[in-house]
């Protein structure tokens, strides 16, 4: 049986950005690879991870989790930092 680590590892996707997609979209990690797997398939994917962690920064901002918007302000700088052009 495959575990998330193992999944983890089999991804080019950090466990930051796969809680990120988690978090926005409301599902498990495990499945949150999956989702960040495929949209790296995809022509626009990496906009649309972009998007879900901006997405995430604006929600703990409204929520006032200032730290928690610090946490994915840096998680959306490693992934651009790695995201190819």
């Amino acid at each position: 049986m495959l575990t998330l680590k193992d999944c983890l590892d089999f991804c080019d996707l950090s466990d930051e950005v796969v809680r990120a997609i988690a978090v926005h979209e409301g599902v498990p990690n495990i499945v949150a690879v999956e989702i960040g797997t495929n949209l790296l398939r995809t022509p626009r994917g990496y906009d649309v991870i972009e998007r879900y962690i901006q997405d995430d920064i604006a929600a703990s901002e409204r929520h006032g989790r200032p730290a928690a918007a610090e946490h994915w302000r840096s998680v959306l700088s490693a992934f651009r930092s790695v995201r190819p052009r």
